[in-house]
């Protein structure tokens, strides 16, 4: 439709340093921001049905996420096999903020993305926070020179909070408030076998976790 438009930005600068602590032992530090936002105005009833000209509806997030990660490599001999070994370990901190609302906009033409009433939006107003802490550490070790074994374990902990309301027939909701909190771990193993120069066999079993949907 001639009256709906889309507006998007993405800033996501990264931060990387790497540094050799010793011939066999690197560190990596990586930093992120993430600050963007996404709009909408539009006239979203079905197709077969003609545009009134009136107030479209608009939809806008904003993020602003914040995040570090280290990791620590360092690589060593067992046995006699000539591959090293190596064992990896690191941290990640993250902080995400997500505000997310929709109500009415302007009945123009142009991409105006100005809420009609920016204090009692009709359809939906939340704040989502989120704050990840996590610990991981594996270990490749190769027991021969054609087979290998990685075992690993990560430790995840998790803060989610929800502050907001959904609206009722195009008027504001009652406000609520949300918070979870879950801490688990996370185990996982590879397994390698070199049948040759070019043909690798290889298999592994890991443990992951559902994300929390807005």
């Amino acid at each position: 439709r001639e009256r709906n438009w889309f507006q998007v930005q993405w800033n996501l600068p990264v931060m990387t340093l790497d540094y050799d602590i010793s011939d066999n032992t690197k560190l990596n530090l990586r930093s992120f921001v993430l600050s963007s936002f996404r709009n909408s105005i539009e006239f979203t009833k079905p197709v077969d049905i003609p545009d009134d000209n009136g107030f479209r509806d608009l939809r806008k997030d904003e993020y602003l996420n914040f995040g570090t990660e280290i990791r620590v490599l360092s690589s060593y001999h067992i046995f006699s096999v000539k591959n090293k070994s190596s064992v990896s370990a690191g941290l990640r901190i993250y902080n995400g903020r997500t505000k997310r609302g929709q109500g009415l906009g302007t009945g123009g033409t142009e991409p105006e993305f100005i809420f009609i009433n920016p204090g009692n939006l009709e359809y939906s107003d939340y704040e989502f926070h989120s704050n990840n802490y996590s610990f991981f550490i594996e270990n490749l070790f190769w027991l021969s020179d054609k087979f290998s074994v990685t075992p690993g374990i990560r430790y995840e902990l998790i803060e989610f909070t929800a502050d907001g309301y959904y609206g009722d027939n195009g008027q504001p909701g009652p406000t609520e408030s949300l918070k979870s909190n879950r801490n688990f771990p996370l185990l996982g193993v590879g397994l390698q076998y070199h049948l040759s120069d070019d043909i690798n066999l290889y298999g592994n079993y890991t443990q992951g976790y559902r994300s929390a949907n807005f």
